[in-house]
């Protein structure tokens, strides 16, 4: 910008200046013409005075010519009617020809006076002539002329243009070095505006102009400064609204992907990087269907962009890492041209959906089973079983065995829905310090008659040394009566059973174990859902209801601890429960 305005400001000051010396010039000139033809004319009215004052010879005349021409710096000339020169200051009027064909001569007879500038030829130079007649009244009589020549005008010319020269060119060092001032003292405070200016369009608003001044520049820096302030702040505004939405984005465990009309991303959560399987930070500015390697996905979008099928719309997917996905999309209202996928993982939903539909349809099933049994054999009594007491005996067992099935099965549900109802808070379970040892004494206590019945051996292996650890007593029995219920179920008659308790590391760790029928391996993964068994029709006709094992999940879950197992088929099975000391 300074050389810009400095050079306008030079080519004004060149061009100002040049035309004012050629004004200068062409008016000296004229001033300085008229001058010479007024002293001409001076010197002709002088010079014809002189001559009429002195009648003298032409001989005189010609020497008097001579001394006045010397005197005044000027050639005179004396010319008579016929154009015969009398008398020349300069030269001799013998070697003359006749002047009554000159321009100034011809103008003086007819005018009263004549000017010319021309060649001499006399004299071989450029001059200047004014004739005037010698006696005002007779024009055709005697004409006197005054010449100067030009050489000595040229010479007062040069000197003029020498001058004008000089002092054009110290006028011309004295404006730079003034354009040169004030250039700077303008361009200065505009430099440090438009720094200011670029480092606030660079996103830097804490730049600040310092200049003092009142005038037109004062104000636009005050302008930008106030600007500034209110940028940043709105900036550091927007910066925070921008900072909580993509932190709230972030953090959302739903996937979200926003596009514009060409499929361009212009945001990529984490959650979908990891749904989809892409780094988000190489998403940015990348076409849906180069970050995004799902076809499905990338078909269902397009077909959004066109045509009849333009609008909000949902899709099932299965995600590159076997995750069961729910595509949601949707216009952007807010930003015309700009769309939105959200993307769910309902993977866990749809696994607790279909554990709903198999508990309905367990449940369903366990309470057919012995409702069908009673209600056929209820029946057979009210049609006349009665009648045969042995057969109406061996009814009642049945009927009386599947109510039993049943209350069990109504007992299991109601703890079961009790443990799950109580988790993650754990609101019902009571802890307070307990006996391992006695706790398991008084287990195998309850189920004696049971052992006894199939003639079990029952050993205890329990570290005398296990400290009193934090329990619920009543859910710590239950889950340990529920391992030696199956324990004794799945074990043939003279089988052994064995509990063991020891420390273990910071644990307590608690195994049951037996040599009963053991688990396959391919079912040791969910012995522990609701209403899994291995055997079905010999697990019911054990009276089991298929929640025991689920329940003890649920207890050592409250307990923070948790459950394994380890089988063989024909070998036996050991379930351990492991339980923080503290």
């Amino acid at each position: 910008m300074f050389r810009k305005l400095f050079l306008t400001y030079f080519i004004l000051i060149i061009l100002s200046l040049a035309v004012m010396s050629l004004i200068a010039i062409g008016s000296f000139k004229e001033v300085y013409i008229q001058e010479i033809n007024q002293q001409l004319d001076n010197n002709a009215q002088m010079a014809s005075a002189l001559i009429k004052e002195i009648n003298v010879s032409i001989p005189s005349l010609e020497s008097r010519m001579v001394e006045l021409g010397k005197s005044i710096r000027t050639r005179i000339t004396i010319i008579d009617r016929d154009g015969k020169v009398l008398a020349d200051s300069e030269r001799d009027p013998e070697t003359m020809v006749n002047h009554n064909d000159r321009l100034e001569i011809i103008n003086a007879r007819a005018t009263g006076k004549g000017q010319a500038i021309r060649f001499s030829n006399t004299l071989s130079l450029d001059m200047i002539y004014l004739a005037i007649p010698l006696t005002p009244n007779a024009p055709a009589d005697k004409i006197i002329r005054v010449a100067l020549p030009l050489s000595q005008i040229n010479h007062m010319t040069n000197q003029m243009y020498r001058t004008i020269g000089i002092t054009f060119g110290i006028l011309i060092i004295i404006a730079v070095l003034m354009g040169f001032w004030l250039t700077r003292k303008v361009t200065r405070p505009l430099n440090k505006v438009a720094a200011v200016a670029e480092s606030i369009a660079k996103g830097d608003f804490s730049q600040q102009i310092s200049i003092a001044s009142n005038d037109e520049i004062g104000t636009l820096t005050k302008t930008i400064n106030v600007m500034s302030d209110e940028l940043r702040q709105k900036f550091s505004e927007i910066r925070e609204k921008s900072n909580m939405l993509n932190t709230v984005l972030s953090t959302t465990s739903e996937g979200i992907i926003a596009f514009d009309d060409e499929l361009k991303i212009i945001f990529a959560n984490a959650a979908a990087g990891k749904l989809m399987d892409f780094t988000i930070e190489k998403a940015a500015n990348t076409h849906l269907w180069e970050t995004v390697r799902h076809e499905q996905l990338v078909k269902f979008v397009k077909n959004r962009q066109v045509g009849s099928m333009k609008g909000s719309a949902s899709m099932d997917i299965v995600s590159p890492n076997a995750r069961q996905l729910r595509l949601y999309y949707t216009p952007i209202n807010a930003l015309p041209d700009n769309f939105m996928l959200v993307i769910y993982d309902v993977t866990e939903q749809n696994r607790f959906e279909q554990l709903r539909k198999d508990f309905v349809a367990n449940v369903s099933h366990e309470l057919r089973t012995p409702l069908t049994f009673i209600k056929g054999y209820v029946e057979t009594l009210k049609e006349g079983g009665m009648e045969d007491k042995q057969s109406a005996a061996e009814f009642l067992n049945i009927i009386d065995r599947n109510v039993k099935q049943l209350t069990n099965l109504v007992e299991d549900l109601l703890e079961l829905s009790r443990l799950e109802s109580s988790r993650p808070m754990g609101s019902i379970i009571r802890l307070k310090p307990t006996a391992i040892n006695k706790l398991i004494e008084r287990v195998i206590e309850n189920y004696r008659p049971a052992i006894a019945g199939k003639q079990h051996i029952v050993t205890r292996n329990i570290d005398a040394s296990i400290p009193e650890t934090p329990l619920d007593p009543d859910l710590m029995s239950k889950a340990i009566g529920n391992l030696i219920d199956n324990a004794i179920k799945y074990t043939p008659s003279g089988g052994k059973i064995e509990l063991k308790a020891e420390i273990e590391l910071d644990k307590l760790k608690i195994e049951c174990i037996d040599n009963g029928i053991g688990i396959p391996q391919e079912d040791l993964a969910r012995v522990f859902e609701r209403f899994y068994r291995v055997d079905k029709s010999r697990s019911r006709e054990m009276g089991g209801t298929g929640l025991g094992l689920s329940i003890v999940k649920h207890i050592i879950q409250l307990h923070q601890g948790e459950v394994s197992v380890q089988s063989e088929i024909n070998k036996g099975s050991t379930f351990t429960i492991k339980l923080p000391l503290n």
